[in-house]
């Protein structure tokens, strides 16, 4: 049997499931108001919205699969070398400032750029992260503590 982590018996909770619970929370505001934009493609379509082709609209739907294809090497290398609370403070933010654009876009290039892209980036720095931020889970916490058998 092994023994329970004294900073767990006394009652407070390891820094990691905070990082994973803030993790936790950002994917379940980030991922359905990503998506949610897909309610709006009749509007797009409509020649009293934008009038755009649903091949155009569904181009700024690949564009962010591919974006995020493309910044995960690099998110996962910022959260490794400057830690996870900063990546996802940058992820958050960018997340923010993506969809103030988004909201104020007039043509479809701003929509392939705002969405398209540039929203891409920072789904993945907060969706992505926490795979992240469950490494520290797994870590004992004192490495320098002898392993219970």
């Amino acid at each position: 049997m092994t023994a329970i982590p004294t900073r767990l018996a006394a009652g407070r909770l390891h820094y990691a499931w905070v990082i994973v619970t803030v993790a936790s929370m950002i994917c379940m505001i980030t991922s359905p108001v990503r998506f949610a934009i897909s309610m709006l493609v009749p509007y797009f379509q409509s020649p009293e919205g934008f009038g755009w082709s649903y091949f155009a609209i569904s181009i700024a739907f690949a564009l962010q699969w591919l974006a995020t294809a493309c910044i995960s090497p690099l998110v996962g290398w910022l959260g490794d070398r400057y830690g996870v609370r900063r990546t996802m403070l940058l992820g958050a933010s960018l997340f923010i400032i993506s969809m103030v654009l988004t909201g104020s876009m007039t043509r479809l290039w701003h929509f392939y750029l705002s969405f398209g892209i540039l929203l891409a980036i920072p789904g993945f720095f907060t969706a992505g992260n926490s795979n992240i931020a469950n490494k520290p889970a797994a870590a004992p916490d004192n490495p320098t503590d002898p392993p219970s058998s």
